[in-house]
């Protein structure tokens, strides 16, 4: 009763369960606690979508922090946990799952004093635990991997657990901004690259999952931003390789580019549903003409095909208007 209770709170349903194949499609998918959360503050939650298949196992997904990379990976992994525990979730009708043995988290930092564990030491006896653990029937989820120790030498070794990781055939959400991950990601057949959308000239995050590209950190950008004097930043970038800065301006251009086709698929579609209900509109309209001519005669006829060529007329003023909308 309390479970149907819950799903009836947060719009819970089941997914299609796929059995034969490890799969993972959500759609319109909700982190059900920042749903109820922005329920009671009057705020929006913005849903996701995200899959993972044997093409795809490992999503790695980059960008700008405070752009909602780790709510994205929260929002599988506790949906996950919630299924599997019998419990309705809320996503799309359409979504799809399958069910894993073992669900392996590393987020937050877990340092201990009483234990003398640092950060690092505590991510390195995590991966230890994936490497043993992890396989075909495994789904791990690991938020700013490779972090804790020195930029160069950790991201070796990040590198390294990813491709023994990857190796086992297991299934993963990965979030990061160690660009030689990104880098792999793109080199290995079943890993692929994300990030999440941001406004290119703000930098205010979108809280939109895109698949298919790594994400700029957008380091150099959000310090002018946020009042950085342009010559620091410079010199900043003076210290970097060259080739690093490239790449993550190139990212950074991408990912301009990218959220302008998503504005421009969106009004795209405006305009496509706009010209839909045009065409249906003149259909019925010609054969209402159709049958004034079968009816009346050619005399009416002649009428009809006025208000015919008004339609046409009307449908050409539209697409103009729409063509200037387009080009502002």
């Amino acid at each position: 009763h309390a479970k149907a209770r819950y799903a009836q709170e947060i719009g819970g349903l089941l997914p299609e369960i796929i059995e034969d194949q490890k799969q993972i499609i959500y759609k319109n998918a909700y982190h059900p606690l920042l749903l109820q959360s922005h329920k009671l503050e009057g705020k929006v939650t913005h849903p996701q979508d995200i899959e993972l298949d044997s093409d795809n196992r490992i999503v790695v997904i980059s960008g700008p922090n405070a752009g909602g990379k780790s709510i994205t990976l929260k929002t599988v992994g506790l949906l996950q946990l919630l299924l599997q525990s019998g419990m309705l979730i809320p996503v799309h009708e359409r979504s799809k799952a399958s069910f894993f043995d073992n669900i392996l988290t590393d987020i937050g930092d877990n340092q201990s004093i009483e234990n003398h564990l640092s950060t690092y030491s505590y991510r390195l006896k995590n991966m230890k635990y994936f490497l043993r653990k992890c396989n075909s029937n495994t789904l791990f989820l690991i938020d700013e991997f490779g972090t804790g120790s020195d930029p160069e030498l950790g991201g070796a070794l990040a590198e390294v657990f990813f491709e023994e990781l990857y190796n086992k055939k297991s299934f993963a959400v990965i979030t990061t901004h160690y660009a030689n991950i990104k880098l792999k990601a793109d080199q290995l057949k079943n890993a692929i690259n994300g990030c999440m959308l941001f406004n290119t000239d703000t930098l205010a995050p979108l809280y939109k999952f895109s698949i298919g590209q790594p994400g700029s950190s957008f380091t150099f950008e959000v310090a002018q931003i946020n009042g950085i004097e342009l010559d620091l930043i410079e010199k900043a970038k003076s210290k970097l390789d060259i080739n690093k800065v490239k790449m993550d301006s190139l990212l950074s251009e991408l990912q301009k580019e990218k959220t302008y086709l998503e504005k421009l698929k969106g009004y795209l579609l405006k305009i496509t549903d706009h010209c839909n209900r045009l065409i249906h509109d003149i259909f019925f309209k010609e054969k209402a003409i159709d049958q004034i001519q079968k009816d009346y005669g050619y005399t009416t006829r002649h009428n009809a095909q006025n208000q015919k060529h008004k339609c046409i007329e009307q449908i050409r003023k539209v697409k103009e208007q729409d063509e200037q909308d387009e080009k502002k």
